[in-house]
């Protein structure tokens, strides 16, 4: 396979990866390196394994340019596919003028045109991704994010490779040891003769600003599991408490409905669990120029083994939700249902469409990444809780990981006492930077 020679352009500034001293970076290391069947970049965040994966792949793309085959684009979802590897590629195709080499052409969601070629796009958490690898015949493969795609189609995305020369590349961020990329693939040596792996520490970015980097290692302490993982790119297991940043010294506040305190937002949040729990979350949001921080200013919270296994109605649990809502005199902005509160919802609908008309959102939980945010927003000091809710505070304090999980190479919470905890992150996903994770509701006929 030969490699196009991306310093020969002007506006070049990717590669090659120096230091200060001039000495080669890992990435610069991988540009120059032979490729093996299997190449896997795996490590810290922001360590600029995307972006080296991406031009490996662009020289092998101007290698085929007279060429046709087909060729697999991969991430975990068709939005991450387009944010991670479609635009960067675009922005490198078109900042190297190579679009003036090759007839490139962006074609719906399915493929992307490369001359004669076809780079088929996958997204792996779609059903229908296991039926469109099937029966291709295929050069090459890169996939972002390999730690997140179900084995079972990449297995089948893998056995499409079988042309002369095919290799991929992939890249992914640490994740639990016991998980199958680590167990059959990267720690697997009957494989090493077929495969590079490249290990990343956030240093091996020397382009990423000093002020970003400091601000990451006093984010993150050292010993701790985001530390192992973003920071020195290490496989490491969940274990204990999910929120073990939580305490109660800086994250609980005391409010007074009668306090002076004016938020820019309002939002309302629930879980539902008629034959469990079904609670809601009242959340104010301040915009300060550093970041928006979220006050949990009241909770409902319902549980039928306190109640003589009586649950609640629908009307009876839209009832109170108007309750919460009507405890402040101010507009409630977005409210919040669970993808699976149907009953609920068309209840709310009904009988509630004068209070929260057009207002209502469903939320679909992405429950690792939603995690891995709230915690950080933790780490700084982003998200304060009434000291009044206490059914809120006793779930953070207990929220922990499932250890069979763990051992099955799985990161999965314990779903004991996490109906407010979930509760709790569709407001804050949704606002924190403008991240949508949610479908509009419609009040249609």
């Amino acid at each position: 396979m030969s490699n196009v020679d991306f310093e020969q352009y002007e506006e070049f500034d990717y590669s090659p990866y120096n230091d200060s001293d001039g000495a080669p970076c890992l990435s610069d290391k991988f540009l120059r390196s032979r490729d093996k069947r299997i190449n896997i970049l795996h490590g810290s965040v922001r360590s600029s394994k995307s972006i080296a994966s991406l031009l490996k792949f662009l020289g092998a793309m101007m290698s085929i340019s007279d060429e046709q085959h087909n060729v697999i684009l991969g991430a975990y979802s068709h939005k991450t596919l387009r944010n991670n590897l479609i635009d960067p590629l675009f922005s490198i195709v078109k900042r190297f003028r190579l679009d003036e080499l090759v007839d490139f052409d962006y074609e719906r969601e399915t493929h992307i045109k490369w001359n004669r070629n076809k780079i088929v796009l996958i997204g792996f958490n779609n059903d229908s991704a296991l039926g469109r690898v099937q029966g291709l015949t295929a050069k090459y493969m890169l996939i972002d994010e390999l730690g997140l795609i179900p084995e079972e189609p990449f297995n089948m995305a893998y056995t499409r490779l079988s042309e002369r020369d095919a290799c991929f590349w992939a890249t992914m961020n640490p994740t639990n040891p016991n998980h199958w990329i680590y167990r059959k693939w990267i720690h697997n040596t009957n494989l090493d003769s077929l495969m590079n792996v490249w290990n990343y520490q956030l240093w091996d970015n020397p382009h990423l600003p000093s002020e970003y980097v400091d601000s990451l290692l006093a984010t993150y302490p050292k010993g701790s599991v985001e530390y192992k993982r973003y920071i020195l790119g290490e496989p490491v297991a969940e274990e204990g408490l999910i929120y073990d940043n939580f305490n109660s010294d800086e994250h609980l506040f005391q409010y007074n409905n009668n306090d002076d305190m004016v938020f820019d937002e309002y939002y309302i949040s629930t879980d539902y669990g008629p034959g469990s729990v079904s609670c809601a979350l009242l959340t104010g949001l301040k915009r300060e120029h550093d970041g928006n921080i979220f006050y949990v200013l009241d909770e409902y919270y319902y549980d039928i083994k306190e109640h003589n296994g009586h649950g609640l109605s629908d009307e009876e649990l839209s009832d109170k939700i108007a309750e919460l809502a009507a405890t402040i005199d101010k507009k409630i902005t977005k409210f919040y249902l669970p993808h699976d509160a149907t009953s609920l919802y068309n209840n709310i609908k009904s009988s509630l469409k004068y209070i929260f008309y057009k207002r209502l959102k469903i939320y679909k939980p992405d429950t690792l990444a939603d995690i891995s945010v709230i915690k950080d927003l933790f780490y700084k000091n982003k998200i304060l809780i009434n000291t009044e809710c206490e059914n809120l505070i006793r779930g953070l304090e207990s929220y922990r990981w499932d250890p069979k999980a763990t051992m099955r190479g799985e990161s999965r919470p314990l779903k004991v006492d996490d109906h407010l905890v979930d509760s709790l992150r569709a407001p804050i996903i949704d606002n924190y930077r403008g991240r949508k994770n949610y479908e509009a509701l419609t009040w249609g006929g």
